[in-house]
């Protein structure tokens, strides 16, 4: 056997370390091993398994939008078919429904709609304040009083993305990215007594398609307040399958191509069944239950320093870039993203940016105690409202559920207190003290919200109309502290 001398190659240059890799790397995957850069068949076998776990765990975090829109369809189909049924809180929503942090002060109207056979009509009441979102949950349209029609009702057409031609003239047009669009629309109270809205709503409030706008059909409204229905989206192996539902019916082109890049990655491709195999199906599964993990993390421990309102403050805003994109410098911030729509849903601009005071809604939420602790529903603890609360309509309080961040199921059907609850006490100078426990503190039932033991919660301060002194902070809420009985 001949042996060939080996010597330095003629075109030899300096090789920088970086572009190199060792044949021999330790990582959070173990040892990875490389013939002079060519990675051996165990190595190959958990590189692949990696990627395909970290895009299963992205796909979650990236499309939770749209599995929380394939919720809400799925819970509200459960009452009768689209573009026609309209799901309204008449004696306002409770804690028996299973929704992303509703209020309990507002009457409710919920719906769906379906584009792909054309046009359909959506006629607003006046006096309400509603917005309608894609699939995706992206913005479409505002109705109602932050609308075009501001607040004196109108009729609005909504368009397909595929739709030709002139859409006829009489209706506030928008034209949708998808066929599947959602609405939401509330109507207020009035001496705390739902009733005139609800009236107002039935009376006034129509879903039809255009191709019969001649001769509409009777919308049917249907009373759910009280009623026990989920529509929030699955965080196990089936968030895949609900979101492959969502890309098999809308148009190849409904997002973003890096966002389905990933989706098809794992599987879900239009036009092409979404069947793992038994390898896959384990990884995704697995990718489920962390990204689940990740989304509370970024939710309830969130490393978002501009998440919170007020430094050394619990009290945090639920639109962190101070937009409805999530859009910073033109980025987007992924974890702000995935906070929202892990405890929340409706997007709209009007919700985010800091309208004229006495104008839209703001939003504060609380996880922790003043000590940072989260909070406990077999503790008692107390909330100091400073006088003159920056609420030119109502503010409210609600709580909610750590586990489906829907309102706190105790023997109270309502977890709420607020402005328009009669019997509230205010204390001289006009501030107001608001009790959470298992048990009221002596001589505060009225102002005391149940919690339940055993069971972690949050609060959502609300306040309609707010005024100026929250936007300049001149006003701040107080703290959540640990009362400790006598």
């Amino acid at each position: 056997m001949t042996t060939i001398a080996l010597h330095e190659p003629k075109m030899a240059t300096e090789i920088p370390p970086a572009i190199t890799i060792p044949d021999r790397v330790e990582s959070r995957l173990g040892t990875l091993n490389f013939f002079d850069g060519f990675p051996d068949d165990a190595t190959v076998e958990k590189l692949y398994d990696n990627l395909d776990f970290q895009r299963g765990v992205q796909a979650v975090l990236t499309a939770m939008p749209a599995a929380s829109e394939h919720g809400m369809r799925s819970g509200m189909r459960g009452f009768g078919p689209d573009n026609g049924t309209v799901l309204i809180f008449e004696n306002l929503m409770d804690s028996k429904s299973l929704f992303l942090t509703p209020n309990s002060e507002s009457v409710y109207v919920l719906g769906w709609l379906n584009l792909k056979d054309g046009p359909v009509v959506f006629e607003s009441p006046a006096g309400t304040l509603g917005v309608m979102d894609d699939i995706w949950f992206r913005y479409v349209a505002d109705m109602g009083n932050a609308g075009p029609d501001k607040g004196k009702g109108g009729k609005y057409l909504f368009l397909p993305p595929d739709y030709k031609g002139t859409p006829p003239e009489g209706y506030f047009v928008f034209k949708a990215r998808t066929y599947n669009i959602s609405f939401g629309t509330r109507g207020f109270m009035v001496n705390g007594d739902p009733r005139p809205a609800v009236e107002n709503i039935k009376k006034n409030l129509k879903v039809y398609p255009l191709s019969q706008a001649a001769n509409p059909p009777a919308t049917k409204f249907v009373n759910v307040s009280g009623k026990s229905f989920n529509t929030i989206h699955s965080l196990d192996y089936s968030f895949f399958e609900e979101v492959n539902e969502v890309v098999q019916e809308e148009p190849a082109d409904a997002t973003d191509p890096e966002t389905l890049g990933l989706l098809a990655s794992i599987g879900i491709e239009k036009g092409k069944p979404f069947a793992p195999d038994a390898r896959m199906k384990k990884i995704l599964t697995e990718a489920a239950n962390v990204a689940n993990a990740t989304a509370r993390a970024l939710t309830y421990r969130t490393r978002m320093k501009e998440a919170y309102i007020y430094p050394n403050s619990a009290w945090k805003t639920l639109f962190v870039g101070g937009n409805h994109e999530f859009l910073r410098g033109g980025a987007r911030i992924f974890d702000a993203r995935s906070y929202f729509f892990f405890c929340a849903t409706g997007i709209t601009p009007a919700m985010a940016m800091k309208m004229p005071a006495g104008v839209g809604s703001q939003y504060a939420i609380a996880f922790v105690d003043s000590k940072g602790e989260p909070l406990d529903g077999g503790k008692t603890y107390r909330l100091h409202l400073p006088p003159d609360i920056p609420a030119k309509d109502f503010w409210s309080l609600v709580l909610y559920d750590n586990q489906t961040r829907s309102q706190l199921q105790t023997d109270q059907q309502f977890p709420s207190i607020g402005s328009q609850k009669k019997g509230v006490e205010t204390n001289a100078d006009g501030s107001i003290d608001v009790f959470f426990g298992p048990e009221p503190p002596s001589g505060k039932e009225s102002n005391w919200i149940q919690t339940w033991p055993e069971k972690g919660w949050n609060v959502i301060l609300r306040l309609y109309g707010p005024l100026q002194s929250w936007f300049d902070q001149t006003w701040r809420p107080g703290e959540i502290e640990r009362v400790t009985e006598p």
